[in-house]
């Protein structure tokens, strides 16, 4: 956290990094992401995640598809390159 113009704390966005080898091994995840609804939900937690104020959530119930906007603190862009640790297992922030 750091402390923004007017004292608040902010929180800021850092790397996604590799889990330490020992608290990986523990790792055994019984989240099942089996329809929409669910996806809907644990993207919705992310936005709670990221210190989010304002959430918009669009449903496409024909399509099969949801957005989810919010104002939180995302993930860096180079997160998203090949050499960043997004989608790859046992990373976090």
């Amino acid at each position: 956290m750091a402390v923004g113009e007017i004292g608040i704390m902010v929180r800021t966005t850092a790397a996604i990094r590799p889990l330490p080898n020992d608290v990986a091994a523990q790792i055994k995840s019984s989240t099942t992401i089996s329809s929409l609804e669910h996806v809907i939900i644990e993207l919705f937690k992310n936005s709670l995640d990221a210190s989010s104020q304002k959430i918009e959530v669009s449903v496409d119930f024909s399509r099969g598809a949801c957005t989810i906007e919010d104002d939180g603190f995302g993930i860096k862009p180079e997160e998203f390159l090949d050499t960043g640790g997004l989608g790859k297992a046992y990373r976090t922030l």
